[in-house]
């Protein structure tokens, strides 16, 4: 699928917005302080957020500039960056911890953010750790996650997650979904195109998509319901999977599983290939089935 590319930077900043604060302002006994970035982004055609330790919050909105707001929990004065910067058609976005700080007792530095920005903007997110939820997206979406749950929705263009760790959640995307996923959950609701996902461990559960759905998953259930062919001539469901069970429901599709153990269930599928089954029980209604590597896939 298409990735969202980074443009070429340009030598000449064109605007800036930052700030600098000292460190009584910054964590003022152990209180977070607020603080809030602006840039016009008329001629901005993506956002790029480097983000540090903290939970994001990017929604789309109408309008033409976009509104940073920072709750920061730092000590240090020279330990961290909050800036929102404009370089030819991009802006970036930089929030996160450079070195040590603190701002009291035990708790380690982090910054909170709330970012509303054009909804026709592509955006590509890089986050250490903290939970990350974007909405209302007309571009296109790429993130980097080290740690924290990922909740997306609403996003025209299509979606690319690469995660370390923690819950992954999508609904109502309008085009091609890729995950590549260390551990945690995967739930993903109505996609009008297809999904493919590289999981380590982790349930997966796929419902109302389009056209394919192509999973290499380590371990973890994996449940597929309401797959439509959409302009699709083959639609299809290809599965290799280590352990854990399958099932499948109502897939206008040609399904194909290679598995190594759990049971497998596909009920109203146009058929059922299996290339490979360790161990486990194997169900099947309403769906053509053949044990051939070979058959129609």
């Amino acid at each position: 699928m298409k990735t969202v590319m980074t443009l070429c930077s340009v030598a000449a900043l064109v605007a800036a917005a930052s700030f600098s604060l000292s460190a009584a302002e910054r964590c003022y006994q152990g209180q977070p302080q607020s603080q809030t970035l602006t840039l016009e982004a008329g001629s901005v055609s993506m956002l790029d957020i480097e983000a540090g330790a903290g939970t994001m919050t990017v929604e789309g909105v109408s309008g033409s500039h976009i509104e940073v707001v920072g709750k920061l929990h730092v000590g240090d004065p020279d330990s961290y960056r909050f800036e929102l910067l404009k370089k030819g058609s991009k802006a970036v976005l930089k929030a996160y911890i450079e070195e040590g700080g603190s701002c009291s007792g035990s708790e380690s530095p982090f910054i909170d953010i709330a970012i509303r920005v054009p909804r026709s903007l592509d955006l590509e997110i890089s986050d250490g750790s903290g939970d990350i939820n974007v909405s209302n997206i007309g571009g296109e979406l790429s993130v980097a996650d080290g740690s924290g749950h990922i909740r997306i929705a609403d996003v025209d263009g299509e979606v690319s997650v690469d995660d370390g760790s923690g819950n992954i959640e999508l609904a109502n995307i309008g085009a091609e979904v890729e995950v590549n996923d260390g551990s945690g959950h995967i739930v993903i609701n109505g996609v009008n195109a297809g999904v493919e996902i590289n999981d380590g461990s982790g349930n997966i559960d796929l419902q109302r998509i389009q056209r394919f759905a192509e999973i290499n998953d380590g371990s973890g259930h994996i449940r597929i319901s309401d797959l439509t062919a959409g302009s699709a001539r083959s639609p299809k469901i290809e599965i290799n999977d280590g352990s854990g069970d399958i099932e499948i429901n109502r897939a206008e599709a040609w399904v194909s599983v290679s598995d190594g153990s759990g049971d497998i269930e596909v009920n109203s599928a146009k058929g059922l290939t299996i290339e490979g089954d360790g161990s486990g029980d194997v169900r099947v209604s309403d769906t053509d089935y053949q044990q051939d590597s070979n058959y129609l896939m």
